[in-house]
This record gives C-alpha cells, structure tokens and sequence, in this order.
C-alpha cells in the first residue's frame, strides 16, 4: 500500500496543502467474528496516531500545518466536556508546541467524563467553562482577545468544534482512498454498507467525498449521536462539496459532479435524550463489543453507532453484502496517568462543581 493515496492520487496536493504525518501507516481492517453470521469488517481507526487516536489524528494531519503558516501559536477550539477532540488538540499540539485553549459546553456528567476534564488539563489544555453553544458564541471573541499575541500580532488560530473543517476533512478523503487501496490488495471485501458515528460532521463528508474519488459503491450511513450542531444529509453534503472545491483551488484535477445530500443516509434514532446522554442499546452495544471482541466503544459516539448497526442487523435491513463499521474512539494506550484527587483539585474553579465529592 502507497504511504499516502491522496497524494499519490493528486500529487500537486503534496505542496500545496501539505500534511504532517501523525500514524505510521492506515489503519487495520479485520472482521468481527461475533455479530449473528453477518460478515461484518470494521476499519480501526481507533489505532491511527501515535499518542492518541481516533478519529481526530486524521484531520489535525492537516491542521497542524495550517497553524504553523499563521505563525500562531495558540489553538482556541470548542466542545464539550469530554471533548476527545479537546483532547487530541491538546496532546498534539503540546508535541509542536502550541498552547491550546478550549471552551467547554454542558454534557451529562459521569465518571467518564470527570477523568476526561482532568486529562483535558494534564494534557496542559487552558478549560474556559461556557456552559451553552450560545454563551460560547458571545464569548469566543473575547477569548481570541485575551489569547492574541500583541507582541507578534497574532491572533489565535481559531478551530471549529470536531476540526469540520474542509481542509481537515482531507483527512477522511484520504481515508477513503486508503480502504479502497485495501480492498484492491484483498484484504477485505468492498463494503456494500458503511456505518460511521456522525458528531461535527467532517469524518462523514471526507468519507463521502473519498468514496467518490476512489470509485467504491458502497452506501454511507451515518449515526447522528449530536444534536448540539445542526447535521442533515445536506450540511454534510454541503462539507464534502466545500472540500471538493478546496482540491481543485489547490491543483487537483477532479471531474466528479456536486455531492447530493441523497448520497448518504443519517440515522437519527438512536440519539437518545441528546449529545452525551447515554441509552440502553449504546449500553448493551459496549458490554457486547467489549465482551465479545475486546473492543472498547464511548456511550457518546461509537456505542450509539454500533447500537444502530446491530439493530439494523436484528432487523434485516442492512444489505447482503459486507458490512463495515468505521471505529472513531481512541485504541491507543492512554498517553496520561489515571487522575489523582490532586488532579481533580488542580482543575480550574469553574469545574468542581461536577464532582460529586469535595476537591
């Protein structure tokens, strides 16, 4: 497999909109064994990164680079408070010495995600606590104000929640190409379906995109698990498109037509009460992966998806041909400490409030 199939596809792309290489290789495909006689794949993208993965090391491959011809040295980004988005932002960053600064909205709070705010902090992430999307609307100039440079006059390099931007959906475009350049070297079927977590939008419309570009026929069906960003089949359409223009801006020969929101499918059932609140199924889902395949899913992305594959499995809609589930939530070895009491004492003041004992 070539190291890169966006640029050995699009060579111009290589210089003018440069990556920074975050994995050593794609990442793995391998059937599920234990799904009820369906054959089943999942891509792992769980294992792309090197000091944490996901589905986040693929967009900052293209960001990193964005930041460094700013000459900023700060990164202002959003989400909410288990934010792995927060989270690799912050980790990668800290290896290319970019200061992080997050602003963080409301999500039900558990155990998960009260050791998630101490890693955000560990992982030397400056946490502003704004409660609501609007709140953080009205606040996010000040914030790019107290962080400017003055000396250098510069100002932060502002990043939207999830990295959904059409320079880091190359990264999923990319992805796309890859798992084509797998399925030519045989190492799994072409997926007939594909099944992807839909949070910020960008993983979905690269992978829309790159399915395109790569010629595979396979049908997109993405699990809405947000309700914080308003995602339809059109915005993500609208995504893939702005990328699409972004490649031909930058030298690539495409001679595909405009995306239409009919080409991919987003699965709004199985979203619960909203972003962050666990169900039932997204429970059953993570006990069965993790004790059938020893596989670790999140209640607030992956569990729901792989709920809404399994039920599409129970009920005979899926097709009869392979099915592959995208995994987005980290596999890597966590790269910071379990959490101490101190750590959870050092969180700025704003935070205590979502422990349940005194820190």
């Amino acid at each position: 497999m070539t190291s890169f199939p966006l640029y050995t596809r699009y060579p111009q792309l290589a210089a003018s909109l440069p990556r920074l290489p975050l994995s050593q290789g794609p990442s793995p495909v391998a059937e599920l064994a234990q799904l009820g006689g369906k054959t089943v794949w999942i891509k792992n993208d769980g294992l792309y990164g090197t000091v944490y993965g996901g589905n986040k090391p693929r967009k900052l491959e293209f960001i990193l680079p964005d930041i460094r011809r700013t000459g900023a040295r700060t990164i202002v980004t959003f989400g909410a408070l288990g934010t792995h988005h927060g989270l690799a932002t912050a980790l990668y960053g800290r290896e290319h010495d970019l200061r992080t600064v997050l602003l963080l909205i409301d999500q039900p709070v558990n155990d998960a995600i009260r050791r998630q705010l101490c890693w955000l902090h560990q992982a030397g992430a400056i946490l502003h606590y704004t409660a609501t999307a609007r709140r953080t609307r009205l606040l996010a100039p000040l914030i790019l104000l107290r962080y400017t440079d003055w000396r250098r006059r510069k100002l932060p390099y502002l990043l939207q929640p999830g990295a959904s931007t059409p320079l880091a959906t190359l990264g999923y475009v990319n992805a796309a190409l890859e798992l084509a350049e797998q399925v030519a070297a045989k190492e799994l079927p072409e997926p007939e379906t594909i099944v992807v977590a839909l949070g910020s939008g960008g993983t979905a419309a690269g992978l829309l995109l790159g399915l395109r570009l790569a010629g595979l026929n396979s049908r997109l069906l993405a699990v809405l698990v947000s309700d914080v960003l308003p995602l339809s089949p059109a915005t993500v359409a609208r995504l893939a498109n702005a990328t699409a223009e972004l490649m031909r801006r930058r030298g690539a020969d495409l001679s595909l037509t405009k995306i239409e929101p009919a080409a991919i499918t987003v699965l709004t059932d199985w979203l619960g009460d909203g972003y962050g609140h666990t169900t039932p199924e997204a429970e059953r889902a993570q006990a069965l992966l993790q004790e059938s395949e020893g596989l670790a899913l999140d209640l607030t992305y992956t569990a729901k998806t792989m709920a809404s594959l399994l039920a599409l499995l129970e009920d005979g809609r899926l097709g009869k041909g392979p099915t592959l589930y995208w995994h987005t939530y980290n596999a890597l070895p966590q790269p910071l400490p379990q959490p101490e009491p101190d750590d959870y004492r050092r969180l700025p003041q704003a935070f205590h409030r979502f422990f349940e004992t005194e820190v």
